[in-house]
This record gives C-alpha cells, structure tokens and sequence, in this order.
C-alpha cells in the first residue's frame, strides 16, 4: 500500500491511501484494490476528519467532528457504509449502516456526566415489516461526589431497533452507592449498596422478554498488608412475561485474596473463593446454576521489560445447582514467556512524543492548570521505557511510522489507576510534535481494547485492527462499549472477583473472539485490571 499526504505539519491535511491485497490464501469476498481520500482540519477548539473509501465497486463515507469547551466536550460522527464494501483484509465494523452517533461529556470537580446517542439504519439484516426504519441506542451516566469517602453513580440504557430483523427493546437503569470507612492507619473498609431495574422486549422471540429488579450489597476488609477479605451478594426478582412466572435468583460470592510483589522481578498472587448460586431456574435468571469453590495461584518473573516467564493454576470445584447441571472439577495450567527485541535496521520517520502523568483531580481526562504531576513514572515507547521528572513531564524522540505510548502500571503508587487510556497507538510524522498525557486517580478499575489480532500475539500492536462498538457487560450489568481505539473501560469498580461478558451479536460477522465469552478477572484495591479482546477471522 502507499500513502500522499498533504500539509503534514500544518493543521488542515489531506491524504491519499492505497492498498492492493493478493494471495492465494485470501478469502475470495475480499477486494484487491481500495482506495481512500481523507481530510483533517482543526480550527482552535474544533476538529473535523472524514474519509471517503472505494473498493472498486462500492463506496464508504465516515465524518467525525468534536468540539471541545472549557468543561464540556461535544462529537458528533457520520456514516454511511454500504452493506457490501469490503476492503483487502475483511469486511468493515458497521458494514451496511447509515447513520450517527452523538457524544456529550460534561465535568466538573465534583460531579460528571456523559451521554451517547447512535441512530442509525441497519441495511444488512433489515425488518422487511419495517423497510427504512431507524435503529436506536442510547445511554448515559451520571456520577457525583458526595465526600471524599463518598460516591453516587447512576446508568440509563436504552435500545430499540425497529429496523434489525430480529428487533428489540431494551430499558435498564442502575444507581450505585460506594461508601469507605477508615479503620486504622493505612486500612480502609470498602462498602457499596445499589439497585437495578431492566424491562426487555424480543420480537421473535417471547421467552427473552422479562421484567428483572435487582438489590446488591458487598464490602472489602484488608485483613493484613497485601491481604483482603471480600463479599459481594446480589438478589432480583424476575418476571416472565410469557410464562407468568416469578424467579428470585440471587448469588453470594466471598472469600480472599493476596498479591505480593517479591523485590523488582517477582509478582505473585494467590486467592481462594466460594459461590453460591439460588433459585437459579428458569430462561432469565441469568445465573449458570453452579456453585463452586476455587483457588488460584500465580507467579510472573520480569528480569527485563522485554522478557517475562509466568506460571499460573487455578481448581475449580463446581457442583449443580440446577437441575439441568453437573457436577464436576476443573483444573487449569498456564505456563509461557514473552520476549521481544528490535532490529537494527529501519526507514522510518523520526518524530517527537512528549506528554505528562498527572493527578486527574477532576476526572476529566485533561491535563487542567493546577494539576499536579507525577514523578518516576514508567512510560512504555515502544519496546523503550522512560521515567517521568519531577515535574511529571517526559519527553522522547522517536523513529517509527506507528508507536504505542503506554504507562507502567505498575510504577504508579498502590490505589492510583489511570482516568485516562493505558496504551495510545501514535501515527508519527517527520518533525511532528505528538502529546500524549496520563491522567491518574485513586479507585479501581478495568481497562481493555477490542482489536483483530492480526499477529495473533494475545496483545494490542500498532498494526492490529481496532474495533469499535463492541459491548461488554460487566458482572451482566454494566455495560461498556470499545471506543473508536477499540478501548473500554469501567471505573469504580470494586476490589474483588468478577466476571467480563463479551456480547457477541455486537462483533462485527467476519471476526470470533480469540478469548472466552464469560471471562473471571480479580481486581485489587487501587489498581487497572488490564483484559484485552483480541479477535480472529472466522
């Protein structure tokens, strides 16, 4: 492939994109040939791109534009993809829609609040009752601080898609109250209280419509340095609209955890944990019909940052709950390294990357005056790793035509996780100058990207394809969609075990997810968990 472009340091570009595809092993719905033409204008706060591609037979149109104000920032973004275009690699995300999708974001030091709205017309597997009928998906968030130690957040979803051939209708509202109480010095207990409704309705099929409350409850107690005890219990009451039934599933989760770090090199955790499962009959209880008891053990060994060897096992107990289950043990042992090294050659631009890691007092992802900086830092360039200075500043040169920028977790103090993305693929121009900062705060959370894993490495590179759009459900409730970096995130999550869904009626047809659907993760007090989702071609 090849690549024209116009102006590249000024701050109105223009591009030209060519790729040609060809191989034996290529699937033959693939085009040989795409053409592209895109644009980039930025006028002080606002910013325009759009890009308009050919594949030889069909056209496809993407417009993005965001607005950014003191506090507020505004994106509005336009497609129109014909339901056959197809590039030299795989058929696009959004394949067949014409639409928009219209994101607010409003923050303030002591509340927040988002809103995102996706109309669109679904011209793939249309309604043939409902011929040009739109689709609708819309969610917002609002987020308060009550007191240092306190914290109230509330979620609306809300989809209809009148015009997918297998239409639905979907409400779900969630609130949630966090609550810390100090018990000695250095020990918090963690608290939370919150409740949920949802109403779901199928059109072809009845069995899926349901009316679910739900009330949840559970805490985090640090027993000794490195050490937590934890509960979690959620109870609901789910109404069949078909049947007429009332279910009442509701399910414990406790037991503890520890994570050590021995000297520079070594990691180490160890957990052990008991589920309980009730009344967990019925089409929607949303509950596997298991109990189980599990323990987990781990070790990674990093020498170097370019070399890691890790070795982990986990048991799993499981009996019936349910009728239609059996009972059974499950083992697991998950041993590799990682090792990775750069040639000595390469013809690549040479840019500038410079950023800081800073103390996002208000959550807004945005470096504000006043804000303080973090010193010793890691930041990841590449295959590279730098510290930050005393200012929280950093400032590297760098050879590459695509790098990706990251911060170091693990250099970051105990109960600080990131406000902002953890990795950043950067496009480097000759002599461009390139920002990319790090906002940190002090709750826990969980990070990811959603990406074709063309290498089939496990992880996000510079190369892979990232997909937006794909939504991911937190312990079934809380929902997230990957951004347009293939990124997701959930924040306030609390310390303890959960699980990540994967919904896979959102993956675009031409990918499969290369991990599981229902994935258990561990987050600790004050720190990321980082779950990547890499995908493959069916």
């Amino acid at each position: 492939g090849a690549r024209l472009q116009l102006f590249p340091e000024e701050n109105h570009k223009y591009a030209f994109n060519f790729a040609r595809g060809f191989g034996e092993e290529r699937s033959a719905f693939l085009k040989d040939h795409v053409y592209s033409i895109q644009t980039e204008n930025r006028w002080e706060k606002w910013l325009l791109e759009s890009e308009l591609a050919y594949d030889e037979d069909e056209l496809a149109t993407v417009i993005d534009s965001s607005h950014r104000f003191e506090n507020l920032l505004f994106n509005m973004s336009f497609r129109d993809i014909n339901k056959d275009f197809t590039t030299i690699a795989n058929r696009p995300s959004n394949r067949g829609e014409i639409g928009g999708l219209f994101e607010l974001n409003f923050n303030q030091p002591t509340y927040n609040f988002s809103s995102t709205l996706d109309v669109y017309h679904n011209r793939v597997l249309p309604n043939p009752d409902r011929e040009g009928a739109y689709n609708y998906d819309f969610n917002t968030a609002f987020d308060v601080t009550v007191n240092d130690r306190t914290r109230w957040g509330s979620n609306v979803y809300y989809v209809y898609t009148p015009g997918d051939l297998s239409s639905r209708r979907s409400f779900r509202v969630l609130t949630n109250l966090t609550r810390s109480f100090k018990l000695a010095e250095q020990k918090e207990l963690s608290t939370f209280i919150g409740g949920a409704f949802q109403r779901n309705r199928v059109a072809l099929a009845p069995t899926s419509d349901f009316e679910r409350y739900s009330l949840s409850t559970g805490f985090s107690l640090p027993i000794l340095t490195n050490l937590r005890y934890f509960t979690n219990y959620e109870y609901s009451w789910v109404k069949e609209t078909e049947s007429g039934e009332l279910l009442q599933p509701n399910v414990l989760n406790t037991g503890v955890s520890y994570n050590k770090r021995i000297g520079e090199d070594i990691h180490t955790n160890v957990s052990f944990s008991y589920r309980n499962e009730e009344k967990t009959e019925g089409l929607n209880s949303f509950l596997a019909g298991e109990d189980s008891l599990e323990a987990s053990v781990g070790v990674t060994y990093q020498p170097t940052e370019d070399f890691e060897v890790y070795l982990d096992g986990r048991f799993r107990n499981i009996w019936s709950e349910g009728i239609d289950n059996v009972a059974f043990n499950e083992y697991d042992i998950r041993s590799g390294a990682r090792t990775s090294w750069e040639l000595p050659f390469s013809w690549n631009p040479q840019g500038v990357i410079k950023g800081v890691v800073f103390k996002d007092k208000n959550d807004n992802k945005i470096f504000d005056e006043g804000e303080e900086g973090v010193p010793g830092a890691k930041i990841e360039v590449g295959n590279r790793e730098y510290l930050t200075d005393d200012a929280g500043l950093y400032y590297v040169k760098v050879r590459a035509k695509r790098i990706n920028v990251s911060v170091d977790l693990s250099s970051l103090k105990q109960k600080q996780i990131l406000t902002t993305p953890a990795a950043t693929v950067v496009n480097i121009e000759p002599r461009q100058m390139n920002v990319v900062n790090f906002g940190i705060s002090t709750e826990s959370g969980i990070y990811g990207v959603v990406f074709y894993d063309k290498n089939e490495n496990g992880k996000p590179d510079a190369d892979d394809e990232f997909i937006r759009q794909v939504e991911i459900l937190l312990d079934g409730k809380d929902a997230a969609m990957s951004g347009f970096e293939g990124d997701y995130f959930f924040k306030k999550v609390e310390p303890g075990k959960h699980t990540i869904s994967i919904k896979i009626r959102t993956i675009p047809l031409e990918f499969l997810p290369a991990v599981k659907l229902k994935n258990e993760v561990e987050v600790a007090e004050g720190t990321t968990y980082v779950f990547h989702i890499p995908l493959r071609k069916r």
